[in-house]
């Protein structure tokens, strides 16, 4: 079986086989080049009432030229208009957040991570989210840097993340705790900041009856109750 030809190429089939013929083809290149696009319509009545049109109606060669020339036209033309050139993608794509929803995952984080801990444990841990969120290494988000990695058990960023457990909040006077600290947290400016505890710059913790590989390489910024907090700039 042949392979079925193209619309335009199968028009432009038709537009020669018809030449070819006798009599019958002028009718054809006349409605051809009469109808084939708006713009070809003023300028065959123009020739037709001219000598030229004469000339043209006599030779097949020159009118079918004529209107091949318009089927490529009016093709080129519907192309450029159905198919607009897309506009380059900035190389800093602008990033919309949501208040609520970032302070959100910043108050979880601080609930499943450190509920238990005292206001200043609890205040190191969202530090720690935010400062990762301040780094070229984690993402650009609260919400990403807390999820990080979610999808790996037990080999997530934040370990409540991904133990399989379901994270239900059960104890709701925690909760709303960690969402007034999560906020403080959030809005703190850096007047702010340099107010906070000395563990505040740091980027990492575990608890205190953990040993991590990677504790050894960085800088230990302070404990604070059952959390021993790091710093590092390069990862």
């Amino acid at each position: 079986m042949s392979p079925p030809v193209p619309p335009l190429a199968g028009f432009f089939v038709r537009v020669f086989r018809s030449a070819s013929s006798s009599a019958k083809n002028f009718h054809f290149l006349d409605a051809t080049f009469s109808s084939c696009c708006p713009i070809c319509r003023p300028l065959h009545g123009k020739i037709n009432k001219a000598r030229v049109g004469v000339m043209i109606r006599k030779n097949a060669g020159a009118k079918l030229a004529m209107s091949v020339f318009c089927i490529v036209f009016f093709a080129g033309s519907s192309i450029a208009h159905a198919v607009p050139r897309p506009s380059p993608r900035p190389e800093n794509k602008p990033i919309y957040l949501s208040y609520k929803q970032e302070v959100t995952c910043l108050a979880e984080a601080v609930y499943f991570e450190a509920r238990g801990e005292p206001v200043e444990g609890q205040k190191a841990v969202a530090r720690v989210v935010l400062n990762r969120v301040d780094s070229a290494f984690y993402p650009d988000t609260i919400c990403d840097v807390v999820y990080q990695n979610d999808h790996m058990k037990n080999a997530c960023q934040f370990s409540f993340a991904c133990d399989d457990i379901p994270k239900r909040v059960k104890e709701f006077d925690a909760f709303k705790k960690a969402q007034i600290i999560a906020t403080k947290i959030f809005e703190c400016d850096q007047a702010c900041r340099e107010r906070e505890h000395p563990v505040g710059r740091s980027t990492h913790y575990h608890a205190d009856f953990v040993h991590p590989r990677w504790a050894n390489k960085l800088e230990r910024t302070g404990k604070v109750g059952r959390h021993i907090f790091y710093y590092t700039a390069s990862m």
